[in-house]
């Protein structure tokens, strides 16, 4: 039973399951984009929202490649691959459509910020801390970050 909860497994099972949702809803909403609005429409409702210093062309190239993005980095958040620079990638779109979108306040005015900041937190903590134990990252690179070095 010590073996079974031992920190490095402890840690590793918390971050998979805040990787695993967080990954989920990613990869959800990137390959929703594709198959209803498609790309297309998403990037022309949304091109209007982007600041003043992006040029409208270079916004839509953005726009169009961001379901794509939100997929494909949601899938490997899911299975631990390259879990920092997903948690990044993560932590980029959210901030962007966060702030660009509807501003950090609730939409719904039900609570005091926008919800997708918890979202923000769960990505920042991958990019920091990593996949942990149970992640393609531990398995190939030999390291995934969670638990720290104990004496």
């Amino acid at each position: 039973m010590k073996k079974l909860l031992s920190p490095e497994k402890s840690e590793g099972l918390g971050l998979l399951l805040a990787r695993v949702p967080l990954g989920v809803c990613f990869a959800t909403v990137g390959t929703t984009v594709i198959a209803r609005p498609g790309v297309a429409a998403f990037a022309a409702r949304y091109a209007s929202l982007l600041p003043g210093w992006v040029s409208r062309d270079a916004g839509r190239i953005i726009l169009s490649g961001l379901p794509f993005v939100a997929a494909l980095a949601g899938a490997m958040i899911v299975v631990g691959v390259f879990t920092r620079i997903n948690g990044f990638i993560a932590s980029a779109i959210l901030i962007g459509l966060t702030a660009c979108a509807t501003g950090f306040h609730d939409p719904g005015r039900s609570l005091p910020f926008h919800p997708s900041l918890l979202l923000l937190g769960i990505s920042l903590l991958l990019m920091l801390v990593g996949g942990g134990a149970f992640s393609v990252d531990k398995a190939i690179f030999g390291k995934g970050g969670g638990a720290a070095p104990r004496d």
